[in-house]
């Protein structure tokens, strides 16, 4: 059997996963051999952190730990986010939690999730773990087409995480969108951040800030 097809084998969820990792113990190249056993551990129901830890490789180590704490997350975050402890890309594996949580709430408003968001603080050792959760939060409101602004935050106590997490998105559709869209929203007086049609996505609740006075000039009258 060739590798290649030893890689087949690992990711054919039908077989058992016992015969997968034994197909991928026969494989030369250690990086190899990890991303085959690390393929395996993902295609198999069965697949559990013991799999993962059993990877010598470093790197797919790491990386098999990271995608099963993704897949553990919708039953239990509590374990997910202990599962990214043991990876070494342990920061990047929380911040794909958080932003998977906040898409799942995406519907929810800032004073419906104050519980959960302090939760998250006590949870996850990211020093920016509050603030990272209401950017990626708004993010997920804009790829939803769900307005966002700064007063939204203003029922939270402190309400400061929520505006700073706003900011953060902002930045970020910034880059996005370009000084084009941002210049003829703003030239309207519309909200700086607009989908294509008009509609405001996200306020950054100082409408014709200094940012975009610099970039686009003075609003006519």
């Amino acid at each position: 059997m060739t590798d290649a097809e030893r890689m087949v084998l690992a990711m054919d969820g039908s077989q058992p996963l016992s015969l997968a990792l034994g197909s991928c113990e026969q494989i030369s190249d250690p990086s190899t051999r990890g991303d085959c056993q690390s393929a395996a551990v993902h295609s198999h129901d069965d697949g559990q952190r013991s799999h993962c830890l059993q990877i010598t490789d470093g790197r797919w180590r790491s990386e098999c730990i990271f995608r099963l704490a993704e897949r553990t997350r919708e039953s239990d975050l509590e374990a997910a986010i202990a599962l990214c402890g043991d990876s070494d890309f342990d920061r990047d594996c929380l911040g794909h939690l958080v932003r998977d949580e906040a898409i799942a709430r995406v519907e929810l408003d800032p004073a419906e999730q104050a519980e959960f968001a302090a939760w998250l603080v006590q949870s996850i050792s990211r020093s920016d773990v509050s603030e990272l959760y209401w950017e990626e939060w708004a993010m997920a409101r804009f790829r939803a087409d769900i307005h966002v602004a700064r007063e939204d935050c203003g029922g939270l106590e402190p309400p400061g995480p929520c505006v700073r997490g706003l900011r953060r998105a902002r930045r970020r559709l910034e880059t996005e969108l370009g000084s084009e869209n941002r210049c003829t929203a703003f030239s309207a007086g519309r909200a700086e951040l607009v989908l294509s049609d008009g509609r405001p996505v996200l306020n950054s609740g100082v409408p014709g800030g200094p940012g975009v006075v610099e970039l686009c000039g003075d609003r006519p009258e």
